[in-house]
């Protein structure tokens, strides 16, 4: 509750729970029109899979009961497999269970890697004037600014005159 501080002096109504539980999720998505759906990265948790499952299933009770009838989810490129992909597998997940929701209009942004993840990266850049990673060389990889993200699901939730389920794969 602590860290939300800034976010409710700027007038927002947080609330702490755990994503995996349903009804707190339901609490949460009581009287919203559409929500936007993510599975925030726990890779410490000693089950991160079932963790994933765990609140992929909460979303999508959280949306049913409380009847919303718009998500945006926060997927990836590659989540069109069901494994092989590591935890992109999760997002996999996330779309197709949302997908069975009776009555949920989905839009599942698939974005390529995100740019920021290569920030860690500057001081070896800098020392040795190239990007180590487990990244073949030469080979492309689609990249995605997170604000480029954040832009695209607030053009998405700003105007909910959508239905359906739809990807929308994103590449800055």
């Amino acid at each position: 509750a602590e860290r939300l501080r800034p976010l409710t002096e700027a007038g927002a109504d947080p609330l702490v729970g755990d994503l995996a539980d349903p009804r707190f999720l339901a609490q949460a998505f009581r009287g919203a029109d559409a929500v936007f759906a993510m599975i925030p990265p726990e890779y410490d948790h000693p089950d991160p899979t079932s963790r994933a499952r765990g609140i992929v299933e909460a979303i999508a009770a959280g949306t049913q009961v409380a009847r919303v009838r718009h998500a945006v989810s926060l997927s990836s490129v590659g989540a069109d497999l069901p494994a092989g992909n590591g935890p992109i597998a999760w997002l996999h997940h996330l779309e197709r269970r949302l997908d069975q929701v009776p009555g949920l209009h989905t839009t599942h942004l698939r974005p390529g890697y995100f740019f920021e993840n290569h920030l860690g990266s500057i001081g070896v850049i800098k020392a040795f004037g190239k990007l180590a990673g487990g990244f073949q060389p030469g080979v492309p990889l689609p990249m995605t600014a997170t604000a480029d993200i954040a832009a695209t699901a607030a053009v998405r939730l700003g105007d909910l005159s959508w239905g359906g389920q739809q990807v929308q794969e994103l590449q800055g």
